[in-house]
């Protein structure tokens, strides 16, 4: 079986992933009609969903290092065309809720699996080309999910995504279980080794550490303000400013192409700027964001521009400050990257999710509070940036500048 084979069958199922998160987005307000529900009640169903995915990461790591690769992933997908089926047949808000969360489970196995098949399959300079793959795609996914489901919405109706994804699904499961070969050969001596005491005190003692817990406050803070403008976009939008679901669908456009274009800038400076100064350009940018957003909201200027404009600037931040806060913190745990990345990642998706379930019950479904959220957001980042990651390197500096002198 081919290595590239396999490389497109992990980017097959990262597709579902992202399609799970926002294929459904353009179909908010319409769901919110037919369930006779808040738009809280809408936005809960996706936050929900995204704190299963995080949860689920600590069962689906471990379980594709002692078990394969192959089973987690059939496995995992098996539970997310059931969380399909239960959102399809939904008559109420509690059965989606359920559905939702059962595809949030399923589909945590493709954020398990999505960085360790092709650590399995490539080495070196193919392994970074493989992984730039991944991260074009988890870019350019968003906004062709966003984009069809528009279409879906406008044509079929909000079932229809449903429906979509559980072929999506299906098809996935189909070649994964027809052609994908079982890429851990190192499954066996795994569970052989496999001690949850020794797994739990390197968790802790990767806890403790200070600039691990501010890079992935940044993480997951600019992530919440993501997936709020996410869930608030489609009731501004349509409901405010008058726009249809495809309309809606193709401005994701500007904003995921903010994402994208904020990580090839990254790249770019990389080999002449330090981690440290990127992420700053990229908190930056995100400031000049919400202020021009909230400068909008106070002189009333309420048009599809200053919401997208803005939203698009805080994602060129964001598409910044992501590789080098993940850049970062792999940087000082070398030896324990799986666990690190478990970790990272399991507490960057229910941090996020948390905060804004906790905002949901604010019902904020305008402009105005969703602007001023936004700029809490950049301030409690760039607060967490300089207290837990650059202050303490200004002081170990300063500490060893004074030592040197004697």
């Amino acid at each position: 079986m081919s290595k590239y084979w396999v490389l497109a069958l992990t980017i097959l199922l990262l597709m579902v992933m992202q399609f799970s998160s926002d294929l459904s987005l353009p179909s908010f307000p319409a769901m919110q009609a037919d369930l006779g529900v808040s738009a809280s009640d809408i936005q809960l169903t996706t936050l929900y969903s995204i704190i299963c995915f995080g949860v689920s990461l600590f069962i689906w790591g471990p379980c594709s290092d002692c078990f394969g690769r192959r089973p987690v992933a059939l496995v995992g997908l098996l539970v997310f065309i059931a969380g399909c089926g239960f959102c399809i047949r939904s008559t109420n808000w509690l059965a989606l809720m359920l559905g939702r969360c059962l595809q949030g489970v399923g589909i945590g196995s493709a954020g398990a699996l999505s960085p360790a098949i092709p650590k399995d399959v490539f080495s070196g300079k193919k392994l970074v080309r493989a992984f730039a793959l991944l991260s074009m795609s988890m870019g350019l996914f968003p906004i062709i999910a966003q984009i069809s489901g528009g279409y879906l919405q406008a044509t079929f109706g909000w079932r229809s995504s449903f429906f979509f994804l559980a072929g999506l699904g299906v098809l996935v499961f189909i070649l994964f279980w027809r052609t994908f070969p079982e890429t851990n050969t190192y499954a066996t001596e795994a569970r052989k080794q496999f001690n949850i005491k020794t797994m739990l005190k390197q968790s802790a003692a990767v806890l403790k550490d200070l600039p691990f817990g501010g890079y992935v406050l940044c993480l997951t803070l600019v992530y919440a303000g993501e997936i709020a403008y996410s869930i608030v976009a489609p009731f501004i939008i349509q409901n405010q400013l008058g726009l249809n679901p495809i309309q809606h669908g193709w401005l994701s456009f500007f904003t995921g192409g903010g994402l994208l274009v904020g990580a090839g800038v990254s790249a770019k400076l990389s080999d002449k700027v330090n981690i440290h100064h990127l992420i700053s350009m990229g908190i930056g940018l995100m400031l000049i964001s919400v202020v021009s957003m909230v400068s909008f909201v106070q002189l009333e200027y309420y048009f599809v521009q200053t919401v997208v404009g803005p939203m698009t600037i805080y994602m060129i931040g964001a598409g910044m400050l992501y590789p080098n806060c993940i850049a970062g913190i792999m940087d000082r745990f070398p030896q324990q990257s799986g666990i690190v990345g478990a970790l990272m990642s399991a507490l960057q998706m229910i941090g996020a999710g948390l905060f804004n379930t906790a905002v949901t019950f604010y019902h904020i479904d305008q402009q105005k509070p969703l602007s001023f959220l936004l700029c809490a957001i950049v301030c409690l980042t760039f607060l967490s940036f300089y207290a837990a990651i650059l202050r303490p390197r200004i002081v170990f500096a300063k500490a060893q500048a004074y030592q040197s002198s004697f």
